[in-house]
């Protein structure tokens, strides 16, 4: 039996700043989690999808009024047909004021304890695709307090099942799968410490630990030498433990 990770894809570095240290961004659709710098958010999308929408609070935890800057970077967004104006769109509201696409940066202010929202929204193209945003908040005053986030959008994730308890903080995908399952960690800075593969009578059958485990935030999980049938992956991180339900075909 296979009982190695094989690292596929690096999707941001290892390490990440703490939070900076004059405002805090909390994940609205993640119950609130707190959003540290170099974060990654993964939405499905499909052809002529309604609007995706995923809001974040952003809060001034300092003690004097906050001047904050916010700029939009459309790294990739899925075109269909320049010509049709057939292209995803990315745009967001930030505070009291919604932004057409266009639109690329905007500032605010906010007094002490002070808290707004930005709701970054997406619009898929008529064929679903791939498309990537990012968002960068900093301190006007301290450009150096700075915190960016970065949001994926592929018709690939219409396969993936989010998980239910815990709000995407991992992707896992295919499943049903054959031979493999990808594991993707929304939050790479909770870093997999373990992962059990567990079968339907309760047995563990695989145990890759901290040694084994990759570092990157996407790992694969070889499945060929198991049977098919209902399986459950025990995840433990650096601060929580998840239960997945995968299915091998």
């Amino acid at each position: 039996m296979k009982n190695k990770l094989i690292a596929l894809l690096f999707l941001g570095p290892l390490f990440f700043s703490a939070q900076t240290s004059t405002f805090q961004i909390k994940d609205n659709n993640n119950n609130g989690a707190q959003v540290n710098d170099g974060a990654i958010f993964y939405h499905p999308t499909q052809n002529f999808g309604p609007t995706i929408n995923h809001e974040f609070e952003i809060k001034n935890v300092s003690a004097s009024t906050l001047s904050l800057s916010l700029r939009k970077y459309e790294d990739l967004l899925n075109t269909v047909n320049m010509n049709n104006n057939d292209v995803a769109q990315a745009y967001f509201c930030f505070g009291t004021n919604c932004l057409p696409a266009s639109v690329l940066s905007y500032s605010i202010e906010l007094a002490p304890g002070e808290s707004t929202l930005l709701e970054a929204k997406f619009d898929e193209a008529s064929i679903a695709g791939h498309s990537q945003v990012r968002f960068k908040f900093n301190n006007k005053v301290n450009t150096s307090d700075a915190l960016t986030l970065t949001l994926k959008y592929d018709s690939n994730v219409g396969i993936i099942e989010a998980a239910k308890n815990t709000d995407a903080h991992f992707f896992i995908y295919p499943n049903p799968a054959t031979n493999a399952v990808n594991i993707v960690n929304a939050y790479e800075n909770d870093a997999i410490q373990q992962i059990q593969v567990i079968d339907a009578s309760g047995k563990t059958i695989m145990l890759l630990n901290q040694s084994t485990v990759s570092s990157t935030n996407q790992i694969t999980l070889p499945l060929d030498q198991l049977s098919m049938g209902i399986y459950f992956l025990n995840i433990q991180t650096q601060t929580q433990s998840f239960h997945k339900k995968i299915i091998i075909n």
